[in-house]
């Protein structure tokens, strides 16, 4: 019988335990802070704020591959919580042309732009480095026509392939041994 009465004794202090408020640890600040409805709204807001600039920065990464330097960097708001979350970011693209070389400035740019849209929501930073990219590859494109251009004359130009045709080996063999004798 003693038992049952201790048993009650430690269940009714359970009991009593139990009439304590419990308290979502979601709703506290870092500092142990219960916080109110509206500054449980502010959260709820950050967290997805933080969700959405954190995806929209890594899908910039992931299609600029090795144009991309050193990864993202984000701007942080304190919320009420006491925790920082991310309202803002960029990552760092290299979008300079590859001089002399309009095929690979073409092919740069065309991921530049795919690094540029590549968030569902691109913002207009995005759009703007996209559409840059796009001038650049005009521009190595219109290069590349004007090369081969001069390439297609050179080709069908006869008067050049005589100017330039390969002397015969022995021709060649003799004038460098009289070269060589002159220098001997």
């Amino acid at each position: 019988d003693n038992e049952d009465i201790f048993i009650n004794k430690n269940q009714e202090k359970k009991d009593n335990k139990s009439q304590s408020k419990v308290i979502n640890t979601d709703k506290l600040s870092i500092t142990g802070k219960e916080l109110s409805d509206a500054e449980e709204r502010e959260v709820k807001a950050l967290k997805e704020i933080d969700a959405r600039v954190k995806a929209h920065e890594q899908a910039h990464i992931a299609a600029g591959g090795s144009l991309v330097r050193g990864g993202a960097s984000f701007t942080y708001k304190k919320g009420p919580d006491g925790r920082d979350y991310a309202v803002a970011g960029e990552v760092k693209i290299d979008a300079s042309p590859d001089p002399n070389n309009p095929e690979a400035t073409i092919r740069k740019m065309q991921q530049v732009k795919r690094a540029a849209l590549a968030p569902a929501d691109p913002s207009p930073q995005d759009r703007k480095v996209a559409m840059e990219a796009t001038q650049i590859e005009n521009q190595a494109s219109m290069e590349l026509a004007q090369q081969k251009k001069s390439l297609d004359k050179y080709a069908n130009n006869s008067n050049i392939k005589n100017s330039y045709s390969t002397p015969p080996i022995q021709s060649l063999k003799n004038s460098l041994s009289k070269k060589i004798n002159i220098l001997i």
